[in-house]
């Protein structure tokens, strides 16, 4: 489901793909029910756990290192565990493969950094201390990932620059479907509500186009803090936005099959996995920033509008006002995806690079 993010979706994706290769896989999540409904049993194994317990986690996942013989560990998030999964990797005889999410989670505080700009200044010592050992924890982890893989370049040189680690571009992947030749006015704002998403942007676009036939759409899971969550439904309300909640990731492939725009407002992301969706399915995106190595411009996959929203609105009405603009522009994202985002090339990639860390 999109309400778990972007990250769990590829990963799932990856699983299934390494499944149907005939790899065993042990997929490890808290929220795994949600999205693994459709796994294969036969080839891959759903491991929950409450986030509350930190503790019965690292024994789930080394009782599990131990009975199954695990070779290689791949790992998505920027937590402490990146650390502490380092730490037993030659114990455990495994390899660890660390997967970058975004942009601002490569750094140096990139395990701490949100919970430092709760306190902003204001830190309590014994907060700084807890900080300064998480931190630590993590790049020690960074340091000893035997491979660490980028979704940009500018991942790959801050990486470089911070930890002179080197790593691996790897763009997020996923199916191709045929292209659909009918689509609705309908234009798209994909994320699990965060506030670097900044969904009430989506909004206030949304609002110059009262009087239009357009149809402005919000899919994910709403803020989990409940004043965030009232105010961005009553935005919504406000600016004829209709809210679609949380939709299994089969359901948001049909909406982006018949819709002619993906909107995405957020202040900085990786390579996001609903520019894949969207690529895949020729929906051009346009963006207040967010432009993985320049691919959107290079490429014609859409607009880049440096937090104007104004720029937003020009762009908007510049390809749903020109229908052969349009053509062209989806043309070009579902070329592009089947010629750079084909899961189905890409796994080979990826499972390369596993089993020379295998073996």
């Amino acid at each position: 489901m999109y309400g778990l993010g972007g990250a769990e979706v590829m990963t799932y994706q990856y699983a299934s793909e390494f499944a149907r290769n005939g790899w065993r896989v042990f997929f490890f999540t808290k929220s795994g029910v949600k999205i693994t409904d459709d796994f294969d049993d036969k080839h891959i194994e759903v491991i929950t756990y409450s986030k509350k317990n930190s503790l019965r986690i690292y024994f789930k996942f080394f009782r599990l290192m131990i009975i199954e013989k695990i070779n290689v560990v791949f790992f998505r998030n920027n937590t402490i565990a990146l650390g502490v999964l380092a730490l037993f990797q030659n114990l455990l005889n495994y390899k660890l493969i660390w997967s970058v999410k975004h942009d601002d989670k490569c750094g140096k505080y990139a395990s701490t950094e949100k919970l430092r700009k709760y306190w902003n200044e204001s830190i309590p010592i014994l907060k700084r201390v807890k900080y300064f050992l998480m931190d630590k924890v993590f790049r020690y982890g960074v340091q000893h990932a035997h491979i660490i893989l980028a979704q940009n370049n500018f991942q790959k040189d801050t990486i470089f620059s911070v930890f002179k680690k080197s790593s691996i571009i790897n763009y997020s992947s996923t199916h191709i479907p045929c292209y659909n030749l009918k689509r609705e006015n309908i234009i798209l704002f994909i994320a699990t509500m965060k506030d670097f998403k900044r969904p009430h942007l989506f909004c206030e676009i949304a609002g110059e186009y009262s009087k239009s036939s357009y149809n402005f759409k919000i899919i994910g899971k709403n803020f989990i803090d409940s004043k965030k969550s009232i105010t961005l439904l009553e935005n919504m309300k406000l600016n004829n936005v209709e809210y679609l909640g949380q939709l299994e990731l089969e359901e948001v492939r049909q909406y982006l099959d018949k819709s002619k725009l993906l909107i995405n407002t957020s202040s900085a992301e990786g390579f996001p996995n609903t520019f894949v969706q969207a690529f895949s399915h020729g929906v051009p995106v346009i963006t207040l920033g967010v432009n993985p190595d320049n691919l959107i411009d290079n490429y014609n996959l859409g607009f880049v509008c440096k937090n104007k929203n104004s720029e937003v609105i020009q762009k908007i009405n510049l390809l749903m006002e020109d229908k052969n603009l349009w053509n062209n522009y989806s043309q070009s994202c579902y070329n592009y995806s089947k010629e750079h985002l084909d899961i189905t090339k890409n796994i080979k990639i990826l499972m390369n690079i596993f089993l020379k860390q295998a073996i």
